[in-house]
């Protein structure tokens, strides 16, 4: 992914329910985590140690205390002074969970990583599965290098969550979009490449940095393999939303907006008359050589485009 997609920092996403579940494994996970910040290191990438607190029983932080301070000591202590190294506390509190207790939670925790590994970016998560980021805006940790979690689904999640970024970040709010997805909150159905693109706009604007959930062959839409794909190490067999994110990481200033957007519509026309799947590869190509399409907005004929060149 660094070399073909050109990705700068790799989330290790660890479900603190899992440590809870099957304590005895917690080894093998920990030496799994520690060979991937070791992969990221000679890669020359970033990589965000996640604990990974979201269904009941952990959707409060502060039920896994114990084991999340257990956790970032050892995480702390084994890659104390690693600059590609950053910590994340609480991927998404939800419930009934409010920002002070999870502020409370953030500092317990904060003192244990610190003391091992001081001057490290800790990022933390914000009520209402990190949705809620002017809470945290409105009442900052008190640790200098503390960042703060936003999370979207972008066709759940829309303007009035940008809204609501634009005021935390006005009040000078360090935003780490550490996951987000280009369809429902349930991670499948309602891909939504319109609000994806306003997405991407708008972190770029920001310079806020990201991380896609995600890269796996579930079958579901937030997936970018489709199913299978690594059980036969086929990298390139991409979902709608795999395309898309690999289209975000190489084309930095997302100067292809307006092609990925037509693009997408003639995927919506291209189904809509039942057409093969596979006539969507030549989108591309069609609009490379007939820039009309693209300045006329001319979907028909991009699919009509697209069609034909199947069919030589």
């Amino acid at each position: 992914m660094v070399d073909d997609w050109g990705i700068n920092v790799f989330r290790i996403a660890s479900y603190a329910e899992e440590y809870v579940k099957s304590p005895s494994e917690g080894d093998n996970r920990k030496a799994f985590i520690d060979e991937l910040v070791d992969i990221c290191a000679q890669k020359g990438v970033y990589c965000i140690i996640d604990w990974h607190v979201l269904n009941k029983g952990t959707n409060d932080p502060w039920t896994v205390i114990d084991e999340a301070k257990e956790f970032f000591d050892y995480m702390s202590k084994t890659h104390a002074g690693k600059a590609h190294v950053m910590y994340e506390l609480c991927n998404e509190p939800n419930g009934d969970v409010s920002w002070a207790r999870i502020k409370s939670y953030a500092q317990e925790l904060i003192d244990v990583i610190v003391k091992n590994d001081p001057n490290s970016i800790i990022i933390t998560g914000t009520p209402v599965w990190s949705q809620r980021i002017i809470a945290a805006a409105d009442s900052p940790l008190d640790y200098p290098n503390s960042m703060y979690t936003l999370h979207y689904y972008a066709n759940t999640h829309q303007q009035g969550l940008r809204d609501n970024a634009d005021v935390a970040l006005s009040k000078n709010c360090p935003i780490f979009v550490t996951e987000f997805g280009t369809c429902n909150s349930t991670g499948n159905g309602g891909f939504n490449t319109e609000e994806s693109v306003e997405w991407f706009k708008w972190m770029n604007e920001n310079n806020i940095s990201w991380a896609n959930w995600s890269f796996a062959d579930n079958n579901e839409t937030a997936s970018l393999l489709k199913p299978n794909s690594c059980g036969s190490n086929d990298w390139d067999n991409l979902t709608e939303t795999g395309r898309l994110i690999k289209w975000a990481l190489t084309d930095d200033d997302l100067s292809g907006a307006d092609s990925v957007l037509l693009a997408a519509a003639a995927i919506k026309k291209n189904k809509y008359l039942k057409r093969v799947e596979a006539r969507i590869d030549y989108l591309g190509d069609c609009i490379t050589e007939n820039p009309a399409f693209l300045l006329e907005e001319d979907v028909t004929g991009l699919v009509d485009c697209a069609f034909e060149k199947d069919c030589l």
